[in-house]
């Protein structure tokens, strides 16, 4: 049950559209400006979120796109979700129905930064792509 033991690694809870749900999965991007996934992360998503979506028909998936406080603060919210939007399409590719997943990009709204105290390793963090799965 390898799925399960990916869900049961992260289990933050935040509500975003009213919506609550696990992350199921981030995406971390090593360099700004980047919005493509690589070939390991499309194999991790197929392995857990795609697998999820379509053995399990009553859920939702919402895609919260994230940047980094280097990166521009007035573009950072359009690159957030430029990224949302390009792992939206990957995953409707695999089959999953459009009308079932969610895209919102936040910027560097929600920052690691005050968490962890800064540092590389924490913008690089900061560079990424949540998914979170709920019910209908």
């Amino acid at each position: 049950m390898k799925i399960r033991k990916i869900i049961s690694v992260v289990v933050i809870s935040i509500i975003l559209f009213g919506f609550q749900g696990p992350t199921l999965f981030e995406v971390h991007y090593s360099k700004n400006g980047k919005t493509q996934l690589s070939c390991n992360d499309k194999v991790r998503l197929d392995s857990s979120v795609v697998y999820e979506m379509k053995n399990n028909k009553n859920y939702n998936l919402i895609i919260i796109g994230h940047s980094n406080l280097t990166e521009s603060s007035v573009d950072d919210t359009i690159l957030s979700y430029k990224r949302a939007i390009k792992a939206k399409k990957y995953i409707v590719s695999k089959g999953i129905e459009e009308s079932r997943v969610k895209c919102r990009g936040i910027g560097g709204k929600e920052s690691y930064k005050t968490e962890l105290g800064g540092g590389d390793d924490v913008e690089n963090r900061n560079r990424r792509t949540v998914f979170k799965i709920y019910q209908n």
